[in-house]
């Protein structure tokens, strides 16, 4: 990511653009007990299953409050603006865990 940030603020200066661009990212997270982790898997695999990328998408999904915490960290430390945690289950928890995590 950090990689296409850099190519972005490039071409936002390549074509003088006042001020900078909004560097906005975005991760796969699932966090609680195993059934909801699970769950989420089911429904990114599904999702993603056209791409033939299905399991190394989920794969990447974070599942774990340390997980959450070092990407936020990654991410800043690369000039992110904004860090969007997306859910993949519709379990209410997650805004909660996911809070509770960045603390």
């Amino acid at each position: 990511m950090a990689g296409m940030f850099r190519a972005v603020e490039a071409a936002w200066e390549k074509w003088d653009r006042p001020g900078g661009p909004r560097l906005v990212a975005q991760v796969n997270v699932a966090l609680g007990p195993d059934d909801t982790v699970d769950r989420a898997r089911r429904q990114m695999r599904d999702h993603y299953a056209f791409t033939g990328r299905a399991d190394h998408m989920t794969d990447g999904m974070l599942t774990t409050a340390h997980a959450v915490r070092e990407a936020a960290a990654a991410f800043a430390d690369i000039g992110t603006d904004e860090l969007m945690f997306y859910c993949w289950t519709s379990d209410p928890e997650q805004i909660d865990r996911i809070a509770d995590a960045m603390n």
